[in-house]
């Protein structure tokens, strides 16, 4: 993937993130949740994903994802920390962390 690629796909998705609103902050508390209840949640209306064993509810995030929905529900329920760093700059977690619901029991 060129430099300019990456980048590019940076900004989208740190800009998308930066658009979204909710009233309804989630996550406010850090709870650990076991792989059998993460991978529950693998649908379009229903989604979390695992980034360095934080747990994050994406589902209200999914129609602003400037990749699109398909590579969201097709990790869902995964621990997508590998891929997430290949596409995606560290820093764009920070943004996140309104999604974040609890960290993986160990």
């Amino acid at each position: 993937m060129s430099r300019l690629w990456y980048h590019l796909v940076n900004k989208l998705f740190l800009q998308s993130i930066m658009k979204y609103t909710n009233t309804e902050e989630i996550g406010k508390s850090v709870n650990l949740i076991d792989w059998n209840e993460i991978i529950k949640h693998n649908t379009f209306n229903d989604l979390w994903i695992v980034i360095n064993h934080t747990v994050y509810d994406i589902t209200s995030f999914i129609q602003y994802h400037p990749g699109g929905h398909d590579i969201l529900i097709y990790n869902a329920g995964k621990d997508v920390t590998d891929i997430f760093f290949d596409i995606h700059n560290k820093d764009i977690l920070k943004n996140a962390e309104k999604f974040i619901i609890g960290k993986v029991l160990p």
